[in-house]
């Protein structure tokens, strides 16, 4: 399963739109931020939501959580790296594999000998794991993977 978003979706130019998703200064028409919980296997839309792109991608990914269970692994971007966030996603019994801000420090409680760390973030007890990221981004360029 991926979360997956977007806030670039423009809607017509209307009162009620307006009213309803605010103005958007760098658009010029009103957007709606979009959040979609994927399965990557087969690439099925299981659900979506959408509203204001003030509510953020979290708080849209929120409202999908009761759709994930136990026997799932949940992929997610870096900015979904917060710590409620994580928590709720625990809650649900799903495995994560997701990024984690480049600027974010965990502490290294253990630390394993593939490399790997076992570090709390929030109250959650984790894996991250120090990968290097390839494609458009520079070589040798490493980033935190999140596991739990």
């Amino acid at each position: 399963m991926l979360f997956d978003g977007c806030s670039s979706q423009k809607v017509a130019d209307s009162e009620r739109n307006r009213v309803w998703l605010g103005r958007t200064s760098h658009h010029g028409y009103p957007t709606i931020e979009l959040m979609t919980l994927v399965e990557t296997g087969s690439r099925a839309l299981i659900a979506a939501v959408f509203g204001p792109p003030a509510g953020g991608e979290t708080s849209y990914a929120s409202r999908l959580l009761h759709l994930l269970r136990p026997d799932m692994l949940v992929l997610w971007d870096k900015g979904f790296d917060g710590n409620g966030f994580l928590s709720a996603v625990n809650a649900t019994g799903a495995q994560v594999l997701g990024r984690l801000r480049a600027n974010r420090r965990t502490p290294v409680l253990t630390r394993l000998g593939d490399g790997s760390y076992l570090p709390v973030i929030g109250t959650e007890r984790v894996r991250v794991i120090d990968a290097a990221a390839t494609g458009c981004r520079p070589p040798h360029h490493r980033e935190p993977l999140l596991v739990r």
